[in-house]
């Protein structure tokens, strides 16, 4: 039979396993969230701006997509479904970068397009850390 002691060992070592497995939870669903929310707020021409968002482990990630890659207006969406995979690989110990090195992209979000508000970047990853509110790091 276990003593208090040991008892009380084991809840620690079991609750600290659950707060890093929650934190890592937490970071990859709002690195999710917003990578979606951004990508789906850029405004889409040729849907380059879209597909050029990235995501980088510990630094940004300033690839540029090939333009004729993007000539195709839904190329964005398997990049999108691709970076998604990618943050569900992050370890406890990534940061998570979320860039977009295209040259435009500030042009776009200081409202250089009529699809999007000014801060369009602002207001998606605010929009996206509001849905988190209800996070707990505990199940």
């Amino acid at each position: 039979m276990a003593t208090l002691g040991e008892f009380g060992r084991r809840m620690r070592t079991v609750r600290a396993r659950q707060m890093r497995e929650g934190r890592l939870r937490l970071k990859r669903t709002a690195a999710t969230r917003v990578v979606d929310t951004v990508v789906n707020n850029t405004p889409i021409l040729s849907g380059r701006a879209r597909a050029n968002w990235n995501v980088g482990f510990n630094r940004p990630n300033y690839f540029i997509t090939d333009p004729l890659y993007v000539e195709n207006r839904v190329a964005w969406q398997l990049k999108l479904t691709t970076s998604i995979a990618a943050i569900s690989r992050a370890g406890a110990n990534d940061s998570i970068y979320i860039s977009n090195a295209l040259p435009y992209i500030g042009f776009l979000n200081r409202g250089g397009s009529q699809q999007a508000p000014r801060d369009f970047v602002l207001i998606s990853t605010t929009a996206a850390s509001r849905s988190l509110r209800n996070m707990t790091i505990f199940r």
